[in-house]
């Protein structure tokens, strides 16, 4: 019997020993998983904005590059003179011939821009505000004001200093680029604020790009 006692306490104790090791081991385990997981998201989280903002950037960089070509900005300025002298007429026939030469202007470096850089859209605004006046990417849109919508273009128009990154729109959220656009008046010598330029890209695209090379699914959510 005394035999049988010794030989009770020492499975109770063996069982009691084999419980607590599985237990460390299991919260230990948890723990170093609980702190991959994290130090996962972090980086994952990091690569996103990294590749968010180079993107934006990327995006401003495209409508810089076009709005500080003189043909263009030359174009730019005389639609809103012309568009000024036609009462703000959208389709006057003038109005749509300088707008019309204005597209031709961008036409070739919008097509390679948009095949292969996945540019979707080529916008250009006339201030205060956000008021549409020639989309490359559909120009037979515009006239339509976006003051409630694109802040992106108003900012850009009332400070006269580029933005850039995440907004959505009236039909898609998009990485958005925006410059405002100047010239120099001949006579004075003075810079003259003409409009904003604007080149974006969808936000699907940036998330397929990632889910690629991360071998992982993103869900982004907004608030109003």
């Amino acid at each position: 019997m005394k035999n049988n006692r010794y030989l009770i306490l020492l499975s109770v104790l063996l069982v009691v020993t084999h419980c607590v090791f599985v237990a460390v081991t299991y919260f230990s385990d948890r723990n170093d998983l609980q702190e991959s997981i994290c130090v996962w998201s972090e980086g994952t989280r990091d690569t996103f904005n990294l590749s968010l903002e180079e993107k934006s950037i990327a995006m401003q960089q495209i409508a810089t590059y076009v709005g500080n070509d003189p043909v263009i900005q030359h174009l730019f300025l005389e639609a809103r003179r012309i568009l000024t002298k036609n009462d703000n007429d959208y389709d006057a026939p003038e109005v749509k011939q300088i707008r019309k030469a204005l597209f031709e202007s961008v036409r070739r470096s919008w097509d390679v821009m948009h095949d292969n850089y996945d540019v979707r859209q080529l916008h250009f605004h006339f201030g205060p505000g956000s008021t549409s006046f020639l989309r490359v990417h559909k120009p037979g849109k515009y006239g339509d004001n976006m003051d409630h919508v694109r802040y992106t273009i108003v900012d850009a128009n009332a400070l006269l200093t580029p933005t850039r990154g995440f907004e959505t729109g009236r039909i898609y959220s998009g990485i958005r680029g925006v410059v405002p656009v100047f010239i120099t008046d001949t006579e004075s010598g003075e810079q003259l604020h003409v409009g904003a330029l604007e080149a974006g890209t969808s936000f699907s695209f940036l998330l397929d790009v990632l889910r690629q090379s991360l071998a992982t699914d993103f869900a982004v959510l907004l608030t109003m």
